[in-house]
């Protein structure tokens, strides 16, 4: 991936914007061998001019060549590593081969075109390598054919010296800049690499403390929504039941009651419906209090329970009225309930609650027969228990069961 990559401490005068890792290896490398190069170029050009002949003129061409060197350092530098290096091979042959051409003088080209295979190898791929050393073999075949040493002078001592010393300079800076750089980029990497294990370490730590946070508030958040749902059901639950006695409410008779008449006519089975009035309840409360009242209330609750069935449905339906729904009940099994509850109530204790206390009910049952909605059944019921009052109360009133017509039928 390409773009602007983190330099990290290196050197300043071997940043490289804009270049991925392998491109800043070769950059880096390039960079320190343009710096070394030149310094030397510069260096070696006063040797270079003391060359009989066209001394000037070769020390003229290191001092361009190393200007030009300048110029390829700021793009490399920039980031248009490529370009560079291009143009760095471009002048570091050319200069060669113009070398050359005004000494008019290939003998020392093989010495001279060692420099920039050098230079290659540790700045560019094979192919770049390959191409470097190809067209200094070039120059440097070419040349001799061009200027073949045809005037049998022989080359002096001293310009090999210097000819020698000034490439093997280059040659061995080139080499140990080039090394050096590989170091420097190489530590850069390693810190790099450290740098992003730690911070690899460091993210892992805050995804796993994250994720533990997650699954704390998750855990909560469930917490508060069973506790919601909980109570949602209690407060639906609640909102169906009596809150003195805790019995079913009228609310949930009217929900629960025609789906069981529902059930028992589609199965064909019977169901009964009993009201119990308890006798003479407003005078408890004007003798004693609204006190005794409620504990008249919850003692009837206590005997309405035990004397049910598990099956039968016990809510509170008014005041001092309680009803009792019995699914798979006749009238006449109905009416045995109620007799049973009948006595236990006329039998009970009362006298601890208040002196002198007795208490009665009057019941009146219905069976569904021929009675198909709620209203119909305790509105028979509640028929029954007017008869029982008028018949002197304290006693267990049955519905005569309503015909069912043809269409019923």
């Amino acid at each position: 991936m390409t773009g602007e990559q983190p330099q990290g401490r290196a050197p300043w005068l071997l940043r490289v914007h804009g270049a991925d890792r392998v491109q800043r290896v070769r950059a880096v490398n390039a960079l320190v061998i343009c710096y070394g190069t030149t310094v030397v170029a510069l260096l070696s050009a006063p040797l270079l001019a003391l060359i009989p002949g066209a001394g000037l003129a070769v020390s003229a061409i290191v001092v361009v060549t190393a200007l030009l060197f300048l110029g390829v350092i700021a793009l490399i530098r920039s980031g248009r590593v490529t370009l560079g290096l291009t143009i760095f091979f471009v002048v570091f042959l050319a200069s060669f081969a113009v070398s050359i051409v005004v000494l008019r003088d290939a003998r020392l080209t093989a010495l001279y075109a060692t420099a920039p295979v050098v230079v290659a190898g540790v700045t560019l791929p094979r192919r770049g390598v390959a191409a470097v050393t190809a067209a200094a073999l070039v120059i440097g075949i070419g040349g001799t054919l061009l200027f073949p040493i045809s005037d049998g002078s022989p080359i002096q001592s001293f310009e090999v010296v210097i000819a020698a010393v000034a490439i093997a300079a280059v040659d061995v800076v080139a080499a140990l800049l080039g090394m050096w750089g590989q170091k420097q980029e190489t530590l850069r990497a390693d810190r790099s690499a450290r740098e992003a294990t730690d911070l690899a370490g460091r993210l892992a730590l805050i995804n796993a403390e994250l994720e533990r946070r997650v699954e704390e508030r998750t855990e909560a958040l469930q917490r508060a929504l069973s506790q919601q749902e909980t109570l949602v059901a209690e407060l639906a639950d609640l909102s169906l039941r009596d809150p003195l006695t805790g019995l079913y409410n009228r609310r949930h008779v009217e929900q629960e009651v025609p789906r069981l008449m529902a059930a028992a006519e589609r199965y064909g089975t019977p169901i009964s419906l009993a009201l119990a009035d308890l006798d003479h309840f407003k005078r408890i409360n004007d003798l004693w209090s609204y006190s005794t009242g409620d504990e008249v209330l919850l003692r009837f609750t206590e005997i309405l329970r035990e004397t049910s069935r598990g099956t039968d449905l016990v809510a509170r339906y008014g005041g001092e009225e309680f009803l009792l729904v019995m699914p798979q009940t006749t009238g006449e099994q109905a009416a045995v309930v109620c007799e049973r509850l009948r006595r236990a109530v006329e039998a009970h204790r009362w006298d601890d609650i208040a002196p002198d206390l007795r208490l009665t009910v009057s019941v009146g049952v219905a069976d569904a027969e021929g009675r198909t909605t709620l209203q119909a059944l305790t509105a028979a019921a509640d028929r029954a228990v007017h008869a029982a009052k008028r018949g002197g109360r304290n006693r267990v009133e049955v519905a005569p069961s309503e015909p069912v017509t043809a269409l019923e039928a």
